[in-house]
């Protein structure tokens, strides 16, 4: 039996939910990021799946 997946780009850090997104190439250029990241401002994990 395979445990279960978290949602892609979902992690934990400390105690408080994040998303985090890769950026295409075409648009990293335009913002100047690779890489999106968004605190989710909670802890607990059904809250964060919204």
């Amino acid at each position: 039996m395979r445990p279960k997946q978290r949602p892609t780009g979902l992690w934990l850090r400390g105690t408080v939910w994040q998303f985090r997104a890769r950026v295409p190439s075409s648009v990293a250029r335009t913002i100047g990021k690779t890489v999106v990241s968004q605190s989710l401002r909670t802890s607990s994990y059904s809250p964060s799946l919204i």
